[in-house]
């Protein structure tokens, strides 16, 4: 059975004001709070959101089918951010993608320059239809290099700050966030 003590939520209303990628894929049944999508031939599963609060990600509860036709939770995760559904290993089966925390912004003129260090997590589905989802320390540190600012471990982390427009440079860059600070005090 599925308990999530915060409540479901809309997930069109709550989790698709923003252009994450999973929201455009054509939902199996017609709902709002349930998300049932393909994950590979004759594989589908079953994605559930929970409220979210202040700077905090609602929960995720992946759902599958065994080869025997009983449902179970593959993944359960108190907060996630999901962003996406993705053959990240190029192995026909879609990772999950998102994120475990939300960014928080601060400093420079604005309070915009800074933002926490919050990257971006990769689960594999099992391989077979009664595996565990995982996490992939690898792939995950990979999607970062690729699709983040770079990448200073699997943690969201305060200790690190991504800077959003540093001085003579083009693109943003993660480094600690005492250092980072410093960029952006007045002399």
């Amino acid at each position: 059975m599925l308990n999530d003590e915060e409540g479901l939520v809309n997930f069109r209303k709550e989790n698709c004001s923003f252009p994450f990628a999973f929201c455009k894929r054509k939902n199996l049944v017609n709902s709002d709070y349930l998300l049932f999508l393909p994950v590979s031939e004759g594989r589908s599963a079953l994605f559930v959101f929970g409220w979210a609060y202040a700077s905090s990600p609602g929960s995720l509860h992946v759902i599958e089918l065994n080869t025997d036709g009983t449902p179970y939770e593959s993944l359960s995760k108190k907060e996630f951010d999901l962003y996406d559904l993705k053959d990240v290993d190029a192995d026909g089966i879609p990772e999950i993608v998102g994120k475990d925390c939300m960014s928080q912004s601060w400093g420079g003129e604005g309070g915009n320059a800074l933002s926490t260090y919050d990257p971006y997590s990769v689960y594999r589905l099992g391989k077979s239809q009664s595996g565990k989802t995982t996490y992939s320390l690898e792939l995950s540190r990979q999607y970062n290099l690729k699709h983040y600012y770079g990448w200073a471990g699997p943690s969201c982390s305060e200790e690190y700050a991504v800077v959003l427009h540093p001085p003579g440079r083009k693109r943003p860059i993660i480094m600690k966030s005492k250092d980072a600070e410093k960029l952006f005090e007045k002399k």
